[in-house]
């Protein structure tokens, strides 16, 4: 009977001590996990900050490469230091901004893609979500790379497609120097009131001679 009482005692003890570590063994993983995801969201608080950093400087530098319409004729009509600055050796060289709109980031955000996915862990998609959420950069300049083409099809509205041609031919005539680049002109007689100004451009002149028709 004393035999019988140790054994129940022993075993009570064990499955209490078993109880008790289990107990503890709990609370420290949900610790752990607490501040495992204390320290990975700071972590990704700084990285969105840096990110964003990155974002706005590219923002920057795009809209200093890439100048917008009404900016060339600021520029124009106060003979700025700009005027006629990207040569034929340039990078950007008849690279023409027609608008603004959303664009891919150049910087994009490189990640490890998951062989394996935990889906109690709430933290393992959380690169990918940045990858998507930081891919692209709103308000960018919209630019047509010319010199990579050989012809440029416009399709639209007619006063819309006037103002776009006027908005192109006074960019392309703003940056680059007019012996680097010739306008030939193609215009229908009902369209010649709305480019007579063209003429005064020196990109539309080979000596004497006008390259308007």
């Amino acid at each position: 009977v004393l035999y019988a009482l140790y054994f129940v005692v022993m075993m009570g003890m064990s499955v209490a001590v078993s109880i008790i570590t289990y107990i503890q063994s709990k609370k420290k993983y949900k610790a752990d996990m607490i501040h495992r995801e204390q320290v990975y969201n700071e972590y990704i608080d700084k990285k969105e900050e840096q990110i964003n950093k990155i974002r706005e400087e590219e923002k920057t530098i795009a809209y200093k490469m890439d100048i917008l319409p009404q900016e060339t004729i600021e520029q124009i009509g106060n003979f700025d230091g700009r005027l006629f600055e990207k040569i034929r050796s340039d990078d950007d060289y008849l690279d023409v901004p027609i608008g603004t709109g959303i664009v891919d980031s150049v910087n994009q955000i490189s990640y490890k893609e998951q062989e394996y996915v935990d889906v109690d862990d709430p933290m393992m998609d959380i690169p990918e979500k940045m990858h998507d959420v930081y891919k692209a950069i709103d308000s960018m300049p919209i630019v047509i790379h010319l010199a990579q083409l050989n012809a440029v099809g416009i399709i639209g509205v007619r006063n819309k497609l006037y103002q776009f041609a006027k908005n192109l031919i006074i960019t392309i005539a703003g940056q680059h120097f007019y012996n680097d680049v010739k306008f030939y002109v193609l215009i229908d007689k009902e369209d010649v009131p709305y480019f007579s100004w063209v003429r005064w451009l020196k990109n539309t002149w080979n000596d004497s001679i006008r390259n308007i028709l």
